[in-house]
């Protein structure tokens, strides 16, 4: 009855051995690449209303709302076999 620990340690050890080694063997699912451009594309647009309390006092908050031009970064890597162009959403 003593000896059920010690040989189920040995099990133990010997499957954590056996997995280890197998996941050192494993194959990489991901290739080298380069990033070969960075830009900034033109995505959307900003407005702000340019609300104060001033404005709101006078009834004037909607008259002097600001756009502003939204940049979004934009990647091109190249890898062995294939050119990816990479943009958020």
């Amino acid at each position: 009855m003593g000896k059920l620990p010690v040989a189920g340690l040995s099990v133990f050890c010997l499957v954590a051995g056996l997995t280890t080694s197998l996941w050192a063997g494993h194959k990489r699912d991901w290739a080298p690449g380069t990033i070969v451009a960075m830009k900034s594309s033109e995505c959307g647009a900003h407005v702000s209303a340019g609300n104060s309390v001033l404005g709101t006092v006078l009834g004037t908050q909607g008259e002097s709302a600001k756009r502003q031009v939204v940049l979004c970064k934009d990647y091109t890597l190249r890898t062995d076999s294939t050119i990816y162009t990479i943009r958020p959403k």
